[in-house]
């Protein structure tokens, strides 16, 4: 008798589970602005607003992108580029993308 292999994807290690629950009801405009900012950061809106509130959870303002602009200006590059860059890096530090 063979076994046949499981289907499905693998089960995640006990530190990357997430057993929380969190629903949040938006209104429509609120829900447009959270999509067009996700996909300026290049993040669907779940990863991004996660990332956000991660931010904000640790004392961090988001929108305090101060440093990030004086790097834009030293390298002459775009403020929501350098922004969007960060974002993306931290959430790969983060295993979330």
């Amino acid at each position: 008798m063979s076994t046949k292999p499981k289907r499905g994807r693998p089960k995640l290690p006990e530190s990357d589970k997430r057993g929380e629950v969190l629903d949040v009801r938006v209104n429509e405009a609120e829900m447009a602005r959270y999509e067009t900012a996700a996909t300026a950061a290049g993040q669907p809106v779940r990863t991004w607003l996660r990332a956000i509130a991660d931010l904000a959870s640790r004392g961090v303002d988001p929108s305090d992108a101060s440093p990030l602009r004086a790097h834009a200006r030293a390298t002459s590059q775009d403020p929501s580029a350098v922004l969007r860059a960060a974002i993306r890096e931290y959430l790969e530090r983060r295993g979330v993308c």
